[in-house]
């Protein structure tokens, strides 16, 4: 009994993040509410209900620098041909 209300407070936190948070994030939203549980347990839950964490992929500042120089030739490029 125990268990299955967990999945279904675990789906309902999942859903009212717009399907972000991992077991982490659930397990602090759920001790919040006076529950104690692990990371561990919610991940097990979360994998038994086939949800997921969604998460975003970081920008490397070496992405970034490669861009800045791409954009850098492209102006110098673009103004010197519109000096010819």
């Amino acid at each position: 009994m125990k268990r299955e209300q967990r999945m279904a407070e675990i789906g309902t936190i999942y859903e009212e993040s717009h399907k972000i948070y991992g077991a982490p994030k659930i397990a602090a939203k759920m001790r919040q509410k006076g529950d104690r549980v692990s990371e561990r347990t919610v991940g097990k839950y979360m994998k038994e209900i086939g949800i997921r964490a969604c998460y975003r992929k970081q920008i490397s500042m070496a992405s970034l620098q490669k861009a800045d120089r791409t954009e850098a030739c492209f102006l110098q490029g673009s103004r010197s041909h519109n000096n010819k």
